[in-house]
């Protein structure tokens, strides 16, 4: 289940802090969040992002960096968080990342809401970094987000991981108006070139559609879910990869918001379909990815 009393958000002073505070609102509002933590990470001295900023810590001037970001997400933070939701500001510094994720980790959050750029080389907070080191649930929202939630998408592989994700895309639908859940299985088969023979290509993908199929069954009944109340869409490409498969599905059926479930940090083994969350979240730019843990 997602449980959702504290959130901490990432801030940097660019644009696309208006985006990721006013969904973060919105997402407040509807799950009954108490305190929203907004924190900025100063990077170290000389950093090329704000070396403005650090020629004046390493000149040793008089020059209230923290004061001056704090007063500029305090008017922020008050401009979205008017009324209902609390929040608090905190600023530190260091490693953008890494201090996020101690941030995070020590405030004990429940979710971790992170801005996903266009140009995501330019922050030294990626998504890919933040799914990799963070062991809490992250909502990562793109620049070009759609502040309402109509459509929510769980990516299934049928594990534990995806049941978590489920669960959690149910509870969040329940509390939006008109907002509908969609399971979405990507069926991996072997690449088109190498069947010579087109009936067997057929047998194949006629089995691999029923094993998808008995899977989806196991999987409601272990469970305790209700086949009527759920839907599951089957997407095969023989020659595309699962990524490109679940994109074209969330742009062809409008989907707002994906959740996926996520696992462990080996390397090979962390995520949900291996190192698919990865990729997702750096290549949805139009819709939000919550990740659950």
């Amino acid at each position: 289940m997602l449980s959702t009393k504290k959130i901490a958000v990432a801030v940097d002073l660019s644009d696309s802090d208006t985006t990721v505070l006013e969904y973060t609102k919105n997402l407040a509002d509807r799950l009954k969040v108490e305190k929203v933590n907004l924190v900025h990470v100063i990077p170290g001295m000389l950093s090329p992002r704000h070396s403005e900023l650090s020629v004046y810590q390493y000149l040793g001037l008089e020059f209230d960096i923290k004061g001056i970001v704090k007063d500029r997400l305090q008017k922020a933070g008050q401009a979205i968080f008017n009324n209902g939701v609390s929040f608090e500001i905190d600023v530190v510094e260091g490693k953008p990342y890494r201090q996020l994720m101690t941030y995070a980790d020590n405030l004990d959050s429940d979710l971790l809401v992170v801005g996903v750029k266009s140009d995501s080389g330019k922050s030294g907070i990626t998504a890919q970094r933040v799914v990799r080191n963070f062991d809490g649930s992250v909502l990562f929202v793109p620049d070009d987000v759609a502040m309402k939630i109509t459509k929510i998408a769980v990516p299934m592989d049928f594990s534990d991981n995806s049941a978590r994700a489920l669960k959690a895309a149910l509870e969040v639908a329940e509390k939006i108006e008109n907002c509908s859940v969609r399971c979405i299985h990507a069926i991996n088969s072997i690449p088109s070139k190498y069947f010579f023979d087109q009936r067997l290509k057929s047998d194949l993908n006629r089995q691999l559609l029923s094993l998808a199929e008995n899977a989806w069954e196991m999987f409601l009944e272990k469970n305790d879910l209700e086949k009527e109340d759920l839907s599951i869409d089957y997407r095969k490409d023989v020659d595309s990869t699962t990524e490109k498969i679940l994109l074209d599905y969330f742009k062809n059926e409008n989907v707002d918001l994906v959740v996926m479930g996520a696992k462990g940090h080996s390397v090979f083994e962390k995520f949900l379909y291996g190192s698919v969350t990865e990729e997702l979240v750096e290549a949805c730019n139009k819709r939000s990815i919550l990740v659950i843990r």
